[in-house]
């Protein structure tokens, strides 16, 4: 969708606003609050779209574009709080960034600062849930950053191409390992045992069985 020169995926909305909650869009005759029906998906190249119930008695697809930028703003503060972990693209990459300070909102485009940089948040993907840190053994990663689907979608401070896209087998993490399946289905563990898991923002202790 578009909000003042500024595209905000599906993902980022279906984040924001999930199936029962209500979003403020630019309805005939003027801006309304929507409940949304449905989660939005990608309809074509241009257009997003959403089901939502408009009024008492109305329901229909609503485009997007429809949304107040200021809204969604607002929205993406309430929701991404400081401290909070996100992945964006940037770049043809993904990246795992610590909101630093909300977002704000302009003709220009919506951004949030990370990591000392703007960055828009048309190009949030979803939410950080797990951090992992590797015990360093001098290996060239020593960080993963995990979704909410138990994917890792970053590592860090090297190899995040290779390692995007890699499943966590959750029980053995439990234990303070890692290991899953890669993004082909195939099955891989790492032999560097887990130092430290953080539940974004909270640390948690691992025990190595």
């Amino acid at each position: 969708m578009k909000t003042q020169n500024n595209i905000i995926t599906a993902e980022l909305f279906n984040l924001l606003y999930p199936v029962g909650s209500s979003v403020w869009a630019h309805v005939h005759p003027g801006l309304r609050q929507c409940k949304i029906l449905s989660p939005a998906e990608h309809i074509s190249e241009h257009e997003v779209a959403f089901k939502a119930n408009y009024d008492l008695v109305h329901s229909a697809m609503v485009s997007l574009a429809w949304l107040d930028a200021a809204h969604v703003v607002d929205d993406f503060n309430d929701r991404f709080t400081e401290g909070c972990w996100l992945y964006c693209e940037k770049k043809g990459e993904t990246y795992a960034l610590q909101v630093e300070r909300g977002a704000t909102y302009s003709q220009s485009g919506n951004f949030f600062m990370a990591g000392g940089e703007q960055h828009s948040i048309a190009r949030v993907m979803g939410l950080v849930k797990w951090i992992i840190e590797f015990k360093d053994e001098g290996q060239d990663f020593t960080k993963w950053f995990v979704n909410e689907n138990n994917v890792v979608v970053d590592s860090k401070p090297l190899h995040a191409s290779l390692w995007s896209g890699h499943t966590i087998d959750m029980e053995r993490l439990a234990n303070g390992w890692v290991a899953g399946k890669d993004a082909e289905g195939n099955d891989y563990s790492i032999r560097y045992p887990v130092r430290n898991l953080i539940l974004c923002p909270h640390r948690m202790e691992v025990q190595h069985g």
